[in-house]
């Protein structure tokens, strides 16, 4: 083979090269972008939210018996937190947590728990109210102590979705079976 022709073969075999490079380019570019298809997948899920008519939850009117011992026991839980030793306590555990929204919320599973001992006959609604409660009341309580400190609503949700956690892990005969059984599950792949 001449020189000529070996550079001329070279040639070719980096022209098919190129040609093969921009190929794979050129497929790449035709495949979807997965960011674009979540954002649009987004936009189109906020887009039905917004456009979906408002409507309430209806939730069933508690009755006059379960107001009484919501009542009760949201006086008992008050003479914990803000007791002159516990308030303390409460505060110095919350603080003590290193993130108070994860302080807040297993402090109120303690306390709910406590109630639940002290009045056996509570609903699952009734805890569920008291536990809303007293996330409530401890983050008024830690608030007041500590002027740095102003949770937002998402982490006073927050800290009630640990609470709810925190209770269930402590009091697994109270959860139901379907419950339990989607808790112990792995996440959605989705997810």
């Amino acid at each position: 083979m001449s020189l000529l022709e070996a550079i001329a073969q070279r040639h070719g075999e980096k022209q098919t090269g190129m040609q093969q490079a921009q190929q794979a380019q050129q497929e790449e570019a035709g495949k979807p972008d997965a960011n674009q298809q979540i954002s649009g997948q987004r936009e189109a899920y906020s887009g039905a939210m917004s456009s979906a008519p408002d409507q309430e939850m209806q939730e069933e009117a508690p009755t006059a018996e379960e107001q009484a011992l919501f009542t009760e026991m949201e006086r008992a839980m008050a003479e914990v937190v803000y007791g002159e030793k516990a308030s303390g306590d409460i505060i110095k555990a919350v603080m003590g947590a290193g993130d108070p929204v994860e302080g807040v919320g297993k402090i109120s599973a303690d306390i709910v728990s406590s109630l639940s001992q002290k009045f056996p006959n509570a609903s699952d609604e009734v805890l569920m109210g008291i536990g809303e409660s007293a996330v409530e009341q401890v983050v008024d309580l830690v608030e007041g102590a500590s002027p740095d400190l102003n949770m937002s609503d998402d982490q006073i949700s927050e800290a009630y979705s640990i609470g709810v956690s925190a209770w269930m892990e402590k009091n697994p005969d109270s959860v139901d079976k379907d419950m339990g059984q989607y808790l112990n599950e792995p996440a959605p792949a989705q997810i």
